[in-house]
């Protein structure tokens, strides 16, 4: 006689065999979570903090699950009447595993960014890596979730049918999930090309739809911006590689913050600019490199002065260019206010 028949041979009430079962796993799960702790031995003690924190709850469904349905599946055998509830075991356990691989997925993500030390606010280099990683992880938690559904169907007869009728059909069924499917397609490869040509990282400072904003999130489908209000805009990741944008930290965060003034033609020039370059070099957020004025145009009542300094980041420099074009007006309105611009009349 094998084990299962001896098994099936014995008649234990099903209470015995679903309190046993929650009882050996949650002391399975206890046990695995104890044997983390030899972690500490080889690495940083965070690490075992992080698995803990991140496993610790899905552990708990999942061993008592497989459990149950292990038994569950000996049980069957001499009740027929339990094969119902048998497949729902098996499906709850095929998404406890789902979850359980999600999740270490996750801690694997989080070692390797404290392993590195990334940052994605330090540097381009460390946003380009925080992306890939992202995305990487992103894409391994999708395909789980395939699976699962999958596995899930297959578990039902109909589902069998259902999968099969699915893989063998032709003609207008196959046109008809072809157009379904083609957006979604064409948004995992765009996701695709985003992730390696990386137009796009977490944190760049963007121009989308005439507003300003930093790359928030980076999904499968869509990419968040935060603009600078706090409002999210939420856009197709398609939108960023069909339609052209501004990238003001593609390559590099440092940026040239423009003001632009409009005078009259009695405006003294040079002292001016020597005021400009004044109230500059006493702002921190100037970074030492450019600071120039210049006429950039001539209208019938008035002139174009562009004032421009160099800044480190996009986001020092809307509180540089206000400062500027606020003192700039005051310095003009209390020394000179024959500059300020106004209707020219000759009699």
């Amino acid at each position: 006689m094998d084990i299962r028949a001896f098994i099936s041979s014995v008649d234990t009430p099903l209470w015995v065999i679903i309190i046993g079962s929650i009882l050996f796993g949650s002391i399975l799960a206890k046990v695995s979570l104890s044997l983390v702790s030899v972690i500490k031995l080889f690495s940083a003690p965070s690490y075992v903090k992080l698995i803990r924190n991140s496993l610790s709850r899905p552990l708990y469904f999942f061993f008592p699950l497989l459990l149950l349905t292990v038994s569950m599946g000996f049980y069957i055998d001499g009740h027929p009447d339990s094969a119902i509830p048998f497949n729902f075991l098996k499906s709850l356990l095929i998404i406890a595993s789902a979850v359980v691989l999600s999740r270490m997925v996750s801690i694997i993500e989080r070692i390797t960014i404290i392993n590195l030390e990334i940052d994605p606010a330090a540097s381009v280099a460390h946003r380009k890596l925080f992306t890939r990683i992202q995305f990487i992880r992103r894409l391994f938690v999708m395909s789980i979730g395939v699976v699962a559904l999958a596995l899930i169907l297959l578990s039902f007869e109909k589902g069998r049918q259902f999968g099969v009728g699915l893989l063998t059909s032709a003609g207008i069924l196959s046109v008809i999930l072809g157009f379904a499917a083609q957006k979604s397609l064409g948004n995992l490869l765009a996701s695709l090309q985003v992730a390696f040509t990386q137009p796009i990282k977490i944190g760049d400072t963007v121009v989308v739809e005439k507003e300003v904003g930093n790359i928030e999130e980076i999904n499968i489908t869509y990419v968040v911006v935060r603009l600078w209000d706090r409002r999210r805009l939420i856009l197709p990741i398609t939108y960023f590689i069909d339609t052209p944008f501004e990238n003001w930290t593609r390559n590099d965060n440092s940026l040239i913050a423009v003001v632009y003034l409009y005078l009259d033609y009695r405006t003294p020039l040079e002292a001016l600019r020597q005021k400009h370059r004044e109230l500059v070099k006493q702002h921190p957020n100037w970074d030492g490199e450019v600071c120039e004025l210049h006429v950039t145009d001539t209208q019938a009542q008035q002139i174009v002065v562009r004032a421009t300094m160099s800044v480190s980041s996009p986001l020092e420099s809307f509180a540089l260019r206000s400062y500027v074009r606020e003192q700039l007006i005051v310095w003009l309105r209390d020394n000179h206010p024959e500059s300020l611009p106004g209707m020219r009349v000759i009699q």
